[in-house]
C-alpha cells in the first residue's frame, strides 16, 4: 500500500459538509482506505475570479491504485459532487488534488505535477503540521 496526501477545497454551498461528502466518497473507493484527515482551515482564494472563501482539508488514504487510478477516483467523487470546470480557478463544490504519492514523482505523459509551497493557487493551503511533518509543499497531479 502507497500512503497519499489528498487536499480537498469548497467553496460552493454547504462547504464543510461538501468536505464531510467527499471524505465518505473517497472512502467507497475500491482500493482506497482514508487514514486520517486535517483540521479544517479557511483561507482566502488565490488568482480567478472575486469568489468566496475556501473549506481546505488534507486527508491521508493508504491505497493500493496507481498515481492515474488515483486521480481518476478525485476525479470521479469531483463529479459526483457536481463540480462544474466553468472558468479556470474559478470557484468550487469540491477540489480533490493529489498532493503526494508516496515519494514518487510521477511523470506520465497525461499527467502534470504543479509543485507549490504555502497557500496554493489551486484552493488548498498544505502547512506544516501532523500529517504533513516538516514538509511545506504540495504537489498536485491533473490532467494536463
Amino acid at each position: 500500500m502507497t500512503t497519499a496526501y489528498l487536499g480537498l477545497g469548497a467553496n460552493l454551498g454547504d462547504r464543510l459538509a461538501n468536505l464531510q461528502r467527499a471524505v465518505h466518497l473517497l472512502a467507497e473507493v475500491s482500493g482506497l482506505r482514508v487514514a486520517r484527515s486535517s483540521r479544517v482551515y479557511e483561507t482566502e482564494p488565490v488568482g480567478g475570479p472575486e469568489q468566496p472563501e475556501y473549506l481546505n482539508a488534507v486527508v491521508e488514504v493508504e491505497t493500493d491504485l496507481a498515481p492515474h487510478d488515483l486521480l481518476e477516483a478525485c476525479l470521479s467523487v469531483e463529479t459526483r459532487m457536481g463540480r462544474v470546470r466553468a472558468e479556470p480557478w474559478g470557484p468550487r463544490t469540491i477540489d480533490v488534488d493529489v498532493l503526494t504519492y508516496g515519494d514518487e514523482t510521477v511523470d506520465e505523459p497525461d499527467l502534470a505535477q504543479e509543485r507549490t509551497a504555502g497557500p496554493s493557487d489551486r484552493g488548498c493551503q498544505v502547512t506544516r503540521g501532523p500529517v504533513l511533518g516538516d514538509r511545506e509543499r504540495k504537489v498536485a497531479f491533473h490532467r494536463r
